[in-house]
């Protein structure tokens, strides 16, 4: 991992990272000013520097110097559209903010009004089905990875599914696109157990009930230690059916989450926000050619409907799709296409919903 401090930092130096499929070009001399929006305090502490790294990976590969200036925003994002316009004023061309999707409204009214560009990089949890002026949203692709684990699981794993939901986990559209994605491939929805909750029964309660279902399929969506003592739970009740976990809780169970399946945009050994910083400075970097010289607050319309190294713009979004893989563990299985746009499954709004959470970080 590289250095960074939390103050105004170099990056580039006109020395490139080699990156796969990605060539590494001449440095510009000038350094391209980015303002970086990070998540503190969240269930995963190493995501903001994480993020800074792939930032000063990818302007490195693209032969971009730059100097970025770190702006931590606490949980709940407050203060966030007040911080990107302090780093405009600070002379920000850039702000890559790694805020929810909701937040985001906010950052991107005052990039706009600073005449500053804007990269969202954040998980993506949340649907976005209306465009950021101005703006372009990269993302994990949470609810994207879930839709097509839903899809897959339905045609590999078994007909019947059953879904154990943290409560403090359950605001999310990740949450509902595993079932959506499940249906809409032909798959039957047994039922719902929700657990960590005042009114929710227990880990063991919710286990019980997945196995009295009949289901083939469990999916499990909670973070950190919750997926952990359901995981436990599940196995402990004897549980035989495949089980299908959140693509970040995966990654944090380590070698508890064994003989799971997730969907991810990243695979291996890859640190999911590092490789998010770099998708988001190589947007940046191709967004500056395609600008020439015009102003930043362009940066959206500058990269609409384009191609960036694999990373595709959608046309009307402007948010950022590429392939995402399906794992069992940490090892790779099988590879489903990018889910571009807003599909039908996941256009109707169930009553019960309440996709609202202000954060995406899981730091609940």
């Amino acid at each position: 991992m590289l250095d960074l401090t939390r103050r105004a930092v170099v990056a580039g130096g006109g020395t490139a990272v080699a990156l796969a499929g990605v060539p590494a070009l001449a440095a510009t001399t000038t350094p391209l000013s980015i303002g970086v929006l990070t998540p503190a305090n969240t269930s995963r502490p190493g995501s903001g520097q994480a993020l800074l790294d792939g930032l000063t990976a990818g302007f490195a590969a693209a032969g971009r110097k730059v100097a970025l200036t770190e702006r931590p925003i606490a949980f709940g994002f407050a203060g966030a559209a007040d911080a990107a316009t302090e780093l405009a004023a600070g002379g920000a061309q850039v702000v890559v903010a790694s805020v929810s999707t909701l937040s985001a409204r906010e950052v991107a009214a005052a990039c706009a009004e600073a005449g500053v560009g804007l990269v969202v990089a954040n998980v993506g949890a949340q649907v976005v089905d209306e465009p950021l002026a101005g703006a372009v949203q990269a993302s994990l692709q949470h609810w994207q990875s879930s839709l097509r684990m839903g899809e897959w699981a339905a045609g590999h794993l078994g007909h019947r599914l059953f879904a154990i939901v943290a409560a403090p986990d359950a605001g999310y559209d990740t949450v509902y696109a595993v079932r959506r994605g499940f249906t809409s491939a032909g798959g039957r929805f047994e039922g719902l157990a929700l657990t960590h909750g005042a009114d929710s029964g227990t880990v063991e309660q919710a286990a019980r009930a997945a196995k009295r279902s009949g289901a083939d399929v469990v999916a499990i969506s909670a973070t950190g230690r919750r997926a952990e003592q359901i995981l436990r739970a599940c196995r402990a009740a004897g549980l035989r059916a495949e089980i299908v976990l959140d693509s970040l809780a995966v990654d944090a169970l380590g070698r508890a989450a064994r003989g799971t399946y997730s969907v991810a945009s990243w695979a291996g050994r890859t640190d999911a926000f590092e490789m998010l910083g770099r998708d988001a400075a190589l947007l940046v970097a191709e967004g500056e050619k395609r600008l020439a010289g015009r102003g930043w607050d362009r940066l959206g319309d500058a990269l609409a409907g384009r191609t960036v190294n694999g990373l595709v713009v959608d046309k009307r979004l402007r948010t950022v799709s590429k392939p995402l893989v399906v794992r069992r563990a940490t090892s790779s299985v099988a590879t489903r296409p990018a889910v571009r746009g807003v599909p039908a499954s996941m256009r109707t709004i169930d009553p019960d919903r309440v996709a609202g959470y202000v954060n995406e970080y899981l730091a609940t």
